[in-house]
């Protein structure tokens, strides 16, 4: 059995890290009863020392199960649930800083993010696409700091995403 978590939680983000802890961010459900709160807090894993030690509290109130992924010098991107904010977490100084908004006003929630070869971010922007009845998708590029569109539906998307 692993040392439980310092708060069950239920539907967050989670990544491993490349020393092999693991990285988790909110909770739709939290607490002792699982109440929906959309919880702010995380908590980092270390199974050699099988315990948990939170970390900085996300910058926004809210942060339920809205995409995490793991960017290059041990850095974490981390959408927001009621915005098109990101922040970026920062594991060795256990602090956040504000990210890039991204293109659409298009809130993460829901949504999944999957990292390409290059290191850039695809995103299929859910909200955006169903109020519109479009096609809407951004990359984030971590050498830029920045989002752009790469979508259908406004002429962007150039027929493919290349690495």
């Amino acid at each position: 059995m692993l040392a439980p978590m310092s708060e069950p939680r239920l539907y967050f983000g989670s990544n491993v890290l490349r020393d092999g802890r693991v990285f988790l961010l909110g909770g739709e459900y939290s607490g002792d009863f699982l109440q929906q709160n959309f919880t702010n807090t995380g908590e980092i894993y270390d199974p050699v020392g099988d315990r948990w030690s939170p970390i900085a509290v996300y910058p926004e109130p809210q942060f339920g199960d809205d995409p995490t992924i793991l960017l290059d010098r041990d850095r974490i991107l981390a959408g927001s649930i009621f915005t098109n904010r990101t922040n970026i977490y920062d594991i060795a100084a256990n602090s956040w800083s504000p990210g890039p908004s991204k293109v659409y006003n298009d809130r993460s929630d829901e949504e999944g993010w999957v990292k390409l070869a290059d290191g850039r971010v695809l995103n299929y922007d859910l909200f955006q696409s169903i109020a519109t009845d479009g096609q809407y998708a951004e990359v984030y590029d971590p050498k830029t700091n920045s989002w752009s569109s790469v979508s259908p539906s406004d002429g962007t998307a150039g027929g493919a995403i290349r690495s």
